[in-house]
């Protein structure tokens, strides 16, 4: 978790410079512990600006506070649709959506006459939603799934996988993954 704070500008940094301090906390990846410590941020660290936390679930939490403060927060790590579809004013993102990661690939693959693909994802909620908005741009683009799978956040060993998925003969593989798997 981060946020910014501008001290004033120093005398001989010139009219527009500022002095930027980072604080930051740990929050332990836990979306309760987020939102009492960005309330934090707001409220008693009076900080200008939040840089928002890495993955869709904590910063819909903390985007819930950045908005109820009417504060503005950068959502840095962080592409879920359900953040964007709530209409809040204060949370700026810089990823692509979940649903559209996939929309380049797709239309590449149709350039290239490529017809038959292959989907699988983490059973989690961001791979959940590349996976959902391939499908999407693949039925858009009259292409054909051949093999759409979803396996357990915890799996370690893909070899079952890759062979159900080989037995279908797919032109490209689509992978709403996690950097380890």
């Amino acid at each position: 978790m981060l946020a910014i704070v501008c001290l004033g500008s120093g005398s001989d940094a010139g009219p527009t410079a500022k002095k930027v301090q980072v604080i930051y906390y740990d929050e332990k990846s836990d979306r309760e512990t987020r939102a009492r410590l960005y309330e934090h941020l707001i409220t008693q660290d009076q900080v200008d600006l939040l840089i928002g936390p890495y993955s869709s679930g904590l910063t819909l939490a903390a985007s819930a506070v950045a908005e109820k403060h009417n504060f503005p927060m950068v959502a840095a790590g962080a592409a879920s649709d359900t953040i964007w579809e709530r209409g809040y004013k204060n949370t700026f993102g810089i990823e692509t959506p979940a649903t559209r990661c996939m929309n380049l690939v797709v239309g590449f693959a149709k350039e290239q006459g490529l017809k038959r693909i292959a989907i699988f994802y983490a059973g989690t909620d961001f791979p959940r939603e590349v996976a959902s908005g391939a499908r999407d741009r693949v039925a858009e683009l009259g292409l054909q799934i051949v093999f759409d799978e979803e396996y357990s956040n915890n799996s370690t060993d893909f070899a079952g996988l890759v062979e159900r998925m080989r037995a279908r003969n797919p032109d490209i593989v689509i992978g709403g993954t996690y950097f380890d798997d």
